[in-house]
């Protein structure tokens, strides 16, 4: 059991009781997931048209075919190295990806629940309650894009508590800012995520320190991945972006079709924005974060009321 302390920065120590049920929920997971995946053959119809002849194409070395503009690079690519690895189909490999996923995020939830609540007891019964929820269980075996969002923002909440707990754990900055990058690589939508949670990641350590150079080389880190995304579309079919939705976005910034160029500049100033406000709200300190609150939202409606008029 993990000891009674009112710090919730020690960390627990395992016993053999609390390894036993981690077990016993992780081969249950495992044994379930199993089942599922090599039963379930009605393939969803986004993997049937899209994701599944991406990853056979990966696997055959047709990359041209491997990737499109619409869809963020990850999902096929991890599909197709298992594909090509184990000699299965592209269903069958993106079954596999998705249900490791889910059965990954076991691991960061574990670690979420007993920082937040420095019990061993919750810990396991948070893991038991995620294994059990139909609604992720059966994104977890279907082979969707979808089954790998809970591992990534799990894993950056557990990232997250670790640095509030810690502002100086280079490791949990490091971790935090490949999980990040990796959300962009997934679904457009992460990009929100991502960038939120940026936010709080300058606000925590602008409050511990005077200079967030930690949350900076996490920025860095989180950069790198739709950047690389970028580079595979626009080699392979001139789309300066990851996808094409935040291809759309970058544009309507823009007002015009953006270069390569202007998407690696305005990426990581959309990124960088929501990072330096979450410094500036570091360093405020009773009511005046009420009115920086108030002042933000002022902007950004403003801002939405001008971009509509204008558009």
């Amino acid at each position: 059991m993990c000891e009674k302390s009112g710090n919730l920065a020690t960390r627990p120590a395992w016993d053999v009781w609390e390894k036993c049920v981690f077990g016993i929920v992780l081969l249950t997971g495992l044994a379930l997931l199993g089942i599922c995946v090599f039963f379930y053959d009605i393939p969803e119809r986004d993997v049937a048209l899209r994701y599944s002849p991406m990853a056979d194409a990966f696997a055959a070395g047709n990359f041209r075919y491997a990737f499109h503009p619409r869809v963020p690079l990850l999902v096929p690519l991890l599909g197709g190295i298992v594909a090509k690895i184990v000699g299965c189909g592209g269903f069958m490999a993106l079954k596999i990806v998705t249900a490791l996923a889910f059965l990954g995020a076991l691991f960061p939830l574990r670690g979420l629940m007993r920082r937040v609540f420095n019990d061993d007891k919750i810990a396991a019964v948070a893991c038991g309650i995620y294994l059990l929820c139909p609604a992720l269980m059966r994104l977890a075996y279907g082979g969707e894009r979808d089954g790998i969002k809970s591992l990534i923002i799990v894993s950056i909440a557990y990232f997250l508590v670790r640095i509030q707990q810690k502002t100086d754990d280079f490791s949990a900055y490091a971790g935090f800012g490949f999980f990040c990058g990796i959300a962009t690589l997934v679904r457009v939508e992460l990009l929100l995520v991502s960038a939120v949670s940026l936010f709080w990641l300058f606000c925590l350590e602008t409050r511990a320190a005077r200079w967030p150079k930690r949350s900076f080389a996490a920025l860095l880190i989180a950069l790198l991945f739709p950047c690389i995304g970028g580079v595979v579309n626009y080699a392979l079919f001139g789309v300066a972006a990851p996808d094409s939705y935040t291809e759309k976005i970058v544009t309507g910034i823009l007002g015009r079709t953006n270069t390569f160029g202007e998407f690696c500049a305005v990426m990581p100033v959309g990124f960088s924005l929501f990072a330096l406000t979450g410094a500036f709200f570091g360093r405020l300190r009773g009511k005046k974060i009420l009115w920086a609150v108030l002042a933000v939202a002022v902007v950004v409606i403003a801002g939405c009321w001008l971009l509509g008029g204008c558009g």
